[in-house]
């Protein structure tokens, strides 16, 4: 999933209105779960660790912070796989996680 290619199963990102949607039912997002978001579509098939979301997302500062993050990526599966077969974000226990790529 990238700029120019943003669709990945049933979720599509459109950026330029910075919308995401599963199965065309736009989904609300907040600021901090659409830059997790596209931090991850943007590197699919690349597994990111915790502290370069962390410092990606929330700043250097907070590079020791793994909780917030969890919650974070719980809230966004819960908003992004709800209704849907699909598992877009893989954990990677102990270092980070992945943006699975499916069949569009």
């Amino acid at each position: 999933m990238t700029r120019s290619s943003p669709y990945n199963g049933e979720l599509t990102i459109n950026f330029d209105s910075q919308t995401v949607k599963v199965n065309q039912n736009e989904i609300h997002l907040t600021p901090t779960e659409y830059k997790v978001l596209i931090i991850l579509a943007e590197n699919t098939s690349r597994v990111l660790t915790h502290r370069y979301l962390l410092k990606e997302v929330w700043g250097t500062e907070s590079v020791e912070d793994t909780s917030s993050l969890r919650v974070t990526i719980a809230t966004l599966r819960k908003k992004i796989e709800v209704n849907t077969q699909n598992q877009y974000i893989k954990t990677h226990i102990g270092v980070g996680y992945q943006m699975v790529q499916l069949d569009s």
